[in-house]
């Protein structure tokens, strides 16, 4: 994969200064949106940012437009990447037309927006985004804001999916019970079907997912009244995923540990023979 040098600023400080890989059709606003809730804080997920793209780490660079892809963009401007946030909270100083201030207002305040997905699914993966999705929808749920839901809100769905669908349901069920809520949507994934097979079952992915869907639960808005139908399932499937990845590394010890004690001291292919003549008398 192409490689950028991301530098991120807020204020007077540097939050994040390394080389990462990158999606060659990624745009510059999806791809901070994915980049934020995977490595900042949650505080830095939803926020107003400007791009500058040069070829070198120190200098000018030039302004880029969010729709921008990140790759083509380097290519022209440079592979240096400078992401400075502007506002937390979004920008305060937009400036809407006076006589739409009430509707805009009343419009924000009460309609609920839902991630789109492709309509026909191209495979199971897609058709469990979309049962998700339907998920948030039949508890009559979803976000206020139109940007919030295309960026967090469909993140969140694509990340619940990976980690449902991650999961060989036949293993954990022996140590933990999936949540109810979830029950459904397990045992889809038919690897063969794929290119791609699932990313090897082991600890270090386990953790990942449930850091992911943790960081969820930070969210104002999964804090909110809205959400509270989904929080203590998400919590404890979570959580068992970390515990399932204890598990797995513990037994992953302890096998190596056997391995060892059936491996002899001496391996008696490599030691040779010996013949014993009889004496000559």
């Amino acid at each position: 994969m192409p490689i950028i040098h991301l530098i991120i600023k807020h204020k007077n400080s540097i939050l994040f200064d390394e080389n990462i890989p990158i999606d060659e059709n990624v745009t510059i606003k999806d791809f901070f949106a994915t980049f934020a809730i995977d490595t900042l804080e949650p505080e830095f997920w939803n926020v107003n940012f400007k791009a500058y793209l040069g070829k070198m780490k120190f200098g000018n660079k030039e302004k880029m437009g969010k729709r921008y892809k990140v790759y083509e963009a380097s290519k022209i401007y440079g592979i240096f990447v400078e992401i400075k946030i502007i506002d937390l909270n979004g920008n305060p100083n937009k400036k809407w037309p006076l006589g739409n201030a009430f509707d805009l207002l009343m419009n924000s305040s009460t309609t609920l927006y839902l991630p789109e997905f492709n309509p026909i699914p191209r495979n199971a993966l897609d058709q469990l985004k979309i049962d998700i999705t339907n998920l948030i929808k039949n508890n009559g749920r979803g976000w206020f804001e139109k940007d919030v839901t295309e960026n967090i809100g469909k993140k969140f769905v694509i990340d619940l999916a990976n980690a449902i669908w991650y999961v060989d349901i036949r293993g954990f069920n022996q140590k933990y019970k999936v949540p109810i809520l979830f029950e459904n949507f397990f045992d889809r994934a038919n690897p063969s079907n794929y290119k791609n097979t699932r990313p090897k079952f082991d600890f270090d992915n386990l953790q990942v997912l449930n850091r992911k869907l943790m960081n969820y639960l930070e969210l104002s808005w999964m804090k909110s009244q809205r959400f509270h139908w989904l929080i203590e399932s998400l919590i404890k499937y979570a959580s068992d995923l970390l515990k399932y990845a204890d598990y797995l590394l513990s037994q992953w010890i302890r096998i190596s540990e056997n391995r060892k004690s059936l491996t002899p001291i001496v391996d008696e292919l490599l030691a040779g023979s010996i013949e014993i003549i009889q004496p000559n008398l």
